[in-house]
C-alpha cells in the first residue's frame, strides 16, 4: 500500500471532521442566539403589555372618579333646589340633624344626603356621604342651636344672622334672616378619600 495515499486521506478525513465541528459550532450559535433574541422580544412584549394594562386600568379608575364627581354634583344641585324650595323659617327645622324639631305635618329630610354608587369613608358613623350642615352648637339630647357667634370660615362666622346689628351667643333658630349652608359629601374609591364640598348662604329679606 501506499503511504503517501494513505496520509493523503487521514489528512482529508481530519479536515472534513474539522469541518463539521466549525459547522456544528455555527449552528449552535445561531440556535443560541435565536433563543437570546426570542427571549428579549418576549420581554419586550411582556413590558409593553403591563404598561398597556396599567393604562387600561387608570382610564377605567378616571371614567369611574368622573362619573361619581357627576353623580356628586348632580346631588347638590338637586339638594339645593330642595333647599331654596322649602319655605325659608322652615328651612333650619327641616334640614338640621335633628328630628326633635321637625315641623308638624312635614317629612323633613334632615341632614342626610345619600349618592347611590358612592361608597362612605369607614369612618363614617351613618354610613351616608352626603350631609348638611348649618352653623350650629350641638346641645346633649336636644336641637341643635343656631349660633352667629361661632368662629367657622366655611359658614362665614361669626355673622350677623338675625339683622338686628350685633353679634350675640343667643339661638337664632326661628329668627334668622340669613342662613349660611354648607353641603359636604365624602366618600372613597380606587384614589382613596374623596371630598366635595358647596356653600351658599340663603337670604330671607
Amino acid at each position: 500500500m501506499n503511504l503517501g495515499i494513505i496520509n493523503e486521506s487521514l489528512d482529508t478525513a481530519s479536515a472534513a471532521s474539522r469541518l463539521k465541528l466549525r459547522r456544528r459550532a455555527r449552528n449552535g450559535s445561531r440556535t443560541g442566539m435565536t433563543l437570546l433574541e426570542l427571549s428579549i422580544a418576549l420581554t419586550v412584549f411582556v413590558v409593553g403589555m403591563l404598561g398597556f394594562m396599567q393604562s387600561v386600568l387608570y382610564a377605567v379608575a378616571l371614567q369611574r372618579a368622573e362619573r361619581e364627581d357627576a353623580a356628586v354634583v348632580e346631588m347638590a344641585r338637586q339638594t339645593m333646589a330642595n333647599i331654596q324650595g322649602t319655605p325659608f323659617a322652615q328651612v333650619f327645622a327641616c334640614f338640621n340633624s335633628s328630628a326633635l324639631d321637625d315641623p308638624v305635618g312635614w317629612a323633613a329630610p334632615g341632614s342626610n344626603v345619600p349618592v347611590v354608587g358612592l361608597r362612605a369613608l369607614a369612618t363614617d358613623a351613618d354610613g351616608i356621604v352626603g350631609n348638611i350642615s348649618f352653623p350650629t352648637r350641638d346641645v346633649a339630647g336636644g336641637v341643635p342651636e343656631l349660633r352667629e357667634n361661632l368662629p367657622f370660615a366655611q359658614f362665614g362666622t361669626p355673622r350677623d344672622l338675625n339683622g338686628d346689628g350685633p353679634i350675640d351667643g343667643a339661638n337664632h333658630a326661628t329668627n334668622y334672616t340669613l342662613l349660611p349652608v354648607v353641603l359636604t359629601f365624602d366618600w372613597v374609591n380606587a384614589k382613596g378619600p374623596r371630598h366635595r364640598e358647596f356653600r351658599t348662604i340663603l337670604a330671607g329679606y
